[in-house]
């Protein structure tokens, strides 16, 4: 999921991406994230566990999007950590 500033706000852009990598990297998203009742329930209706995963490359993808670091995507060892 992205969240989208106007060009117009470069300053609100820049404290709003600190805000996510202070909560990020605090932990507390991760919390929130795999334990919201909401997401857990989807993840459990998915059945992600038994499906088999093809890695299929996104040409379209900006070079943002493809260099994001690993931390940043979901981990279905840290969902189940979180059980």
């Amino acid at each position: 999921m992205y969240f989208y500033v106007s060009p117009k706000y470069p300053k609100l852009a820049k404290k709003v991406e600190r805000g996510f990598r202070k909560i990020f990297d605090s932990g507390k998203f991760d919390k929130f994230f795999y334990e919201h009742p909401y997401i857990r329930n989807a993840l459990r209706v998915a059945n992600l566990e038994n499906r088999i995963r093809f890695e299929i490359p996104n040409r379209y993808l900006s070079r943002e999007t493809r260099t994001l670091p690993k931390k940043y995507w979901f981990d279905m060892n840290k969902f189940k950590s979180y059980k």
